[in-house]
């Protein structure tokens, strides 16, 4: 394997964060919502596992399969469905760069669960769980179930941990994590849910010596609970967090017409009307604006009237005035 085709694929996955510190809330992400974002989570553990076995041959396995996570994180599920169909690092490294360019392109909102106002946020990776570097560097027991909390990543072993400070501000009604099996003796699998929550779903299929990292999204509570099939090490750290998004802004656009170089002498007895085209299927007239460019003469323009109705501005003249007339109509879909 070419590290340095690896080290910079990794340094494409740096993700940009503010470290201002934020107000945490919890927010009980609607089923259907976790649901899309579990699907989001599938796909990208099949980009994992189709370059998993070239992942392997890196100087930082884990690293990079948190980096990588991370940045999937924040593509829709379009393009998501395009990267999983490549197993070779070379082929998936153009075809990472290509969709991201178009995502730039196009300013798509990242990583947006569709139509559930849930936005996903990535941030600097951090530890919640390194069972390594706790107390008498305890491992998972086999099948016994343990819980950890969200915020106890020093006394859960994390040499980087997550703390409140770190995560944006909002409501937040899920968690990105990526979870690692380190230092097993044998086969088995890990379980991971959240607190409550009697989960029996496999998280993921270890073998001894692997450290790859699989991605989940877990709804956000207090904490979560791992359980292992056999004695193993585990590593949990957090990527980024759904935050519920604020109101969705109106869809909108302007709908324009223009009358050039009209003159009305003085005394002018007649008013000009100048009307906008109608708005598109779907949309409707908010509102309607009147104007005048390019004045000439010693008068001004009066605008008479207005109608939002029939988009409609009707103007007059004090003195002689000429101008280009215009009309406006803001059209929105409405919600």
């Amino acid at each position: 394997m070419d590290c340095k085709r690896l080290l910079k694929l990794a340094s494409a996955l740096i993700i940009a964060f503010s470290g201002a510190a934020a107000t945490v809330n919890a927010q009980q992400m609607d089923p259907q919502a976790l649901t899309q974002a579990q699907a989001q989570s599938a796909s990208i553990n099949k980009i994992l596992a189709n370059l998993r076995g070239q992942l392997k041959q890196s100087p930082d396995p884990e690293g990079y399969s948190q980096r990588l996570s991370a940045a999937l994180y924040e593509m829709n599920k379009d393009q998501l469905a395009k990267l999983t169909q490549f197993t070779n690092l070379v082929e998936f490294e153009k075809a990472f760069a290509d969709v991201r360019k178009v995502s730039n392109l196009v300013k798509l909102k990242a990583a947006v669960v569709d139509d559930s106002g849930y936005v996903f946020k990535p941030v600097t990776p951090c530890g919640l769980v390194d069972t390594r570097f706790r107390n008498a560097a305890k491992p998972l027991i086999a099948n016994v179930a343990e819980q950890f909390n969200i915020w106890d990543g020093v006394i859960q072993g994390s040499t980087a941990p997550c703390s409140a400070a770190s995560i944006p501000a909002g409501d937040i009604g899920a968690l990105a994590l990526t979870a690692t099996v380190v230092g097993a003796a044998s086969d088995g699998w890990l379980i991971m849910s959240p607190a409550g929550d009697a989960s029996e779903s496999s998280l993921l299929n270890y073998m001894p010596r692997d450290a790859i990292a699989n991605s989940t999204v877990l709804k956000y509570t207090s904490g979560f609970t791992l359980k292992a099939s056999t004695n193993t090490h585990a590593l949990v750290s957090l990527i980024g967090v759904y935050v519920k998004s604020g109101p969705k802004p109106l869809e909108c656009y302007d709908s324009h017409s223009e009358i050039g170089a009209v003159w009305m002498p003085e005394n002018y007895p007649n008013s000009i009307q100048v009307q906008a085209p109608g708005c598109n299927p779907g949309y409707t007239t908010v509102s309607i604006s009147c104007g005048a460019s390019n004045s000439m003469g010693p008068g001004s323009v009066v605008i008479q009237s207005t109608s939002i109705e029939v988009r409609m501005c009707t103007f007059g003249s004090k003195g002689p005035f000429g101008a280009g007339l215009t009309a406006t109509a803001r059209c929105c879909r409405l919600q």
